[in-house]
C-alpha cells in the first residue's frame, strides 16, 4: 500500500510539473507572438505600448509563477524570482485597470528613452576627451570615435525629444525584439528538462 501511495504521489507531481510547463510554454508562445506584432507594427505598438507592457507583464508573471516551484526544487529560483513574478503580475494588472497608468506609462517611456539617449551622448563626449589624454597611445588615437558617437547620440536625443513619434516607432521595434527574446527564454526554460 505504501508503494502505491508513493507511486501516486510521484505521478501527481509529474502531472503538476507537466501542467505548469505547458502553461509556461503557452505564455512563452504568446510573448513570441506579441514580440512579432510589435516588430512588424511599430506604429500600432506606440499607441498600445502600455497595454502590451501590461499584457507581457501578466504573461511573464503567470509563466514564472507556474515554473517557480520546479525551478526552486532544482536550485534555479528563490525568493527574488518569486517576488519578480508577483511584481510582474501586479504591475500588469495595474496597467489594465488604470487609464492614467497607461497614459503615464506611454509618455514616460518615450520621454525617458529620449533623455537617456541625450545623456549617453553627453557622457560619451566627456569620455572622448578623457580618452584623448589616455596614457595608452592606442586609446588616445581613437578618442575621435567616442566623440563622433557622443555627438550622434546627442543629436538623436534632441531629435527624439522634439519628435517623440519617431522615437515611439523605434521603441516599438525594440520592445518587440525584447519581448520576443523573453518568450523564447520562457519556452526554453519550460521545456528544459
Amino acid at each position: 500500500m505504501l508503494l502505491n501511495t508513493k507511486a501516486a504521489e510521484a505521478c501527481d507531481k509529474e502531472v503538476k510539473m507537466r501542467t505548469r510547463s505547458i502553461v509556461a510554454v503557452i505564455m512563452g508562445v504568446l510573448l513570441i507572438i506579441s514580440g512579432f506584432l510589435c516588430i512588424f507594427h511599430p506604429a500600432m505598438t506606440l499607441g498600445t505600448i502600455p497595454w502590451l507592457i501590461g499584457l507581457d507583464m501578466v504573461f511573464d508573471g503567470v509563466g514564472e509563477l507556474c515554473t517557480w516551484s520546479d525551478r526552486k526544487a532544482r536550485g534555479g529560483a528563490g525568493g527574488l524570482a518569486l517576488a519578480g513574478a508577483i511584481l510582474s503580475l501586479l504591475c500588469g494588472i495595474a496597467l489594465f485597470i488604470s487609464f492614467a497608468a497607461r497614459l503615464l506609462a506611454a509618455e514616460f517611456v518615450i520621454f525617458f528613452v529620449a533623455v537617456w539617449i541625450l545623456l549617453l551622448g553627453i557622457i560619451r563626449i566627456v569620455k572622448a576627451f578623457q580618452l584623448k589624454k589616455a596614457p595608452v597611445e592606442e586609446l588616445a588615437n581613437k578618442w575621435w570615435i567616442a566623440l563622433v558617437m557622443g555627438i550622434t547620440l546627442v543629436i538623436c536625443g534632441i531629435f527624439s525629444i522634439c519628435n517623440p513619434l519617431v522615437l515611439g516607432l523605434v521603441i516599438g521595434i525594440n520592445l518587440g525584439v525584447m519581448v520576443l527574446i523573453a518568450g523564447i527564454n520562457l519556452v526554453t526554460v519550460a521545456t528544459a528538462g
